[in-house]
């Protein structure tokens, strides 16, 4: 644990799934990029990065960044990057920035 954020990595054959816990921000997101940085990094990389916020209290503009940049890397390898479960906050998050679509598990 990172002071106020946890991040658990699993993977399971392609699929790699990030678990996220507390509050992402500025302070924080740090994490929750190393995290998703590293399960793309991975050769041959993953079909699939599911990020899940369940646990999530906050989430600010620097933990929508980390999800973004991860988005478009998983996009240029050809990886889908999408949250599979928020909580209320993320999801109002998402819904508010425009991200929810972009952001949404297959």
């Amino acid at each position: 644990m990172i002071d106020g954020i946890t991040v658990r990595t699993e993977t399971m054959g392609a699929v790699t799934r990030i678990v996220v816990g507390g509050e992402v921000d500025w302070d924080t997101a740090d994490g929750l990029r190393n995290a998703l940085t590293a399960a793309l990094a991975v050769q041959p990389p993953p079909v699939r990065v599911d990020v899940d916020m369940a646990a999530v209290d906050f989430c600010d503009s620097a933990g929508l960044r980390a999800l973004i940049a991860a988005w478009k890397l998983g996009a240029a390898q050809g990886t889908a990057v999408a949250v599979s479960a928020t909580s209320p906050q993320v999801a109002g998050l998402l819904d508010i920035t425009g991200l929810a679509q972009a952001l949404a598990s297959p």
